[in-house]
């Protein structure tokens, strides 16, 4: 039903907070109707996708690098971003937290998926 809401919403930020809620109830089975939404080309969608996804332990380097984002560059708030009043960089620096270091290092050291030589 939740997963509906969100594909359905016109608002990004609602949908965003769908999204968080999905990953803070906790059914894994969400996982990969969560997923798609890190390419989103919405910031709030793929903010909300990459937290959503670490409540469940999923921290690739994608997860990692939207989360870093939101924390070097946190967007402007808007209308549309409802959760935590438009906080999202502090929530995002929690997940990085809790992810493991050598994936958030590795991912800090090469942003956006470069190589280094």
């Amino acid at each position: 039903m939740l997963q509906a809401f969100v594909a359905d919403e016109a608002s990004p930020g609602a949908a965003a907070t769908g999204v968080v809620a999905l990953g803070l109830l906790g059914d894994a089975a969400t996982v990969p109707f969560i997923e798609p939404y890190l390419e989103s080309p919405i910031a709030e969608l793929r903010w909300a996708s990459a937290f959503a996804l670490t409540r469940f332990g999923v921290a690739g380097p994608a997860v990692v690098d939207v989360l870093t984002q939101v924390v070097a560059r946190p967007p402007e708030r808007t209308g549309t971003m409802t959760f935590l009043s438009g906080s999202y960089g502090g929530l995002a620096a929690t997940a990085l937290a809790e992810t493991s270091a050598a994936t958030t290092l590795r991912t800090v050291a090469q942003p956006s998926g470069t190589a280094r030589t």
